[in-house]
């Protein structure tokens, strides 16, 4: 499955959040569509996801129960980069929690140049692979990968209330397969901690 949710928040033209994971579903229907033999992809375009997941969640439910799903990918707010040195924020507490990815975005001067790439380790191999064949495109997309340590199913939810910044890793569609116990990936430029124009009026194109 890969999908985008097609809501923005009342007051905001939604370009980045999230018009922008659509934009790059319609392209990747596009890619898809003209292979030979294209491969067993569902593309779903979710609505809800600012009201709390409600299309993913129906979505992840309804799948579980009537097909084998091998993964999800979620295009959220993927429009967003700047190559300037201190555009990137990192969250209250990314320090501690996830040290080694903190360093690195630190050790790149705080640059808004890469895609980050949030799983689990039912999608570790998923993520390595994305990454890998981002970095080979004719732009080298950069994509910095970053492990939930959470479980997929309920434990890994409840971890998230008693440690708020695990939360951040679990704010859009996927969220809802990890729920579901189906590998799930987050593809994002990390939205409000880039985009200062988040969920705002100035979120146009």
């Amino acid at each position: 499955v890969i999908g985008a949710h097609l809501d923005t928040v009342d007051g905001s033209p939604g370009a980045d959040d999230n018009a922008s994971g659509v934009a790059a579903l319609i392209e990747a229907a596009r890619l898809l569509g003209a292979l030979p033999a294209p491969p067993p992809v569902m593309l779903a375009v979710l609505d809800m996801e600012e009201l709390g997941l409600v299309g993913a969640r129906v979505l992840a439910s309804t799948l579980r129960r009537t097909r084998p799903v091998a993964g999800m990918i979620c295009l959220e707010s993927v429009g967003y980069f700047a190559t300037e040195r201190d555009t990137q924020r990192l969250p209250v507490g990314a320090g501690l929690v996830f040290r080694s990815t903190a360093r690195s975005v630190r050790a790149a001067g705080l640059r808004g140049d890469f895609t980050l790439v949030a799983h689990r380790r039912s999608s570790a191999a998923a993520a390595e692979l994305w990454q890998r064949a981002a970095a080979e495109t004719a732009c080298g997309l950069s994509g910095l990968l970053l492990r939930d340590p959470r479980p997929d199913g309920a434990l890994g939810q409840l971890i998230g209330l008693l440690v708020p910044p695990l939360n951040h890793l679990g704010r859009s569609d996927h969220a809802a397969f990890w729920n579901r116990r189906i590998p799930a990936l987050m593809l994002t430029s990390t939205a409000n901690f880039r985009n200062d124009r988040y969920h705002g009026p100035s979120d146009t194109a």
